[in-house]
């Protein structure tokens, strides 16, 4: 069964008031529920390369934590889930 975040819930039935579409839906519903993701949930969640996250990353489109380098110096990120799911309702609002 999977666990489910009441924040996080209350979250995405907000966005989803707002923003009609069930693709973002689908995204959310693959993405883990709780507040703060790994760079790899979020390429799993879309079907992209963790380097497209980077890259989104890198120009800041949704908020997330840097924490500091991991092995072989590779950046590691929290990514804020609201903050990234904002960001895929404005690709879907402004295609």
């Amino acid at each position: 069964m999977k666990q489910v975040d009441m924040f996080v819930d209350a979250e995405d039935r907000a966005l989803f008031a707002r923003v009609k579409s069930q693709g973002l839906q689908i995204v959310a519903e693959r993405l883990p529920s709780k507040p703060l993701l790994s760079v790899s949930d979020v390429a799993t969640a879309i079907d992209r390369k963790v380097d497209t996250v980077y890259r989104w990353i890198d120009s800041g489109l949704f908020e997330y934590i840097n924490l500091g380098s991991g092995e072989k110096n590779k950046k590691r990120y929290s990514i804020v889930r609201a903050s990234f799911l904002e960001f895929m309702a404005s690709r879907v609002n402004s295609i």
